[in-house]
């Protein structure tokens, strides 16, 4: 399981990215994990039990 704490500091710097916009040569290095941690929320939203 990932840590929460780095889970949250990665999207993050996912909202940083997306709203600076790629840097350099133009190639987004975070363009990968665009697709991964979405995913990771998700799973990790449905796997989590009930808060009630």
């Amino acid at each position: 399981m990932q840590d929460p704490r780095r889970l949250a500091e990665a999207a993050i710097d996912l909202v940083a990215a997306r709203i600076n916009g790629p840097q350099g040569s133009g190639d987004n290095p975070t363009s990968e994990e665009l697709v991964v941690l979405p995913t990771e929320l998700r799973v990790r939203k449905t796997t989590a039990p009930p808060k009630r």
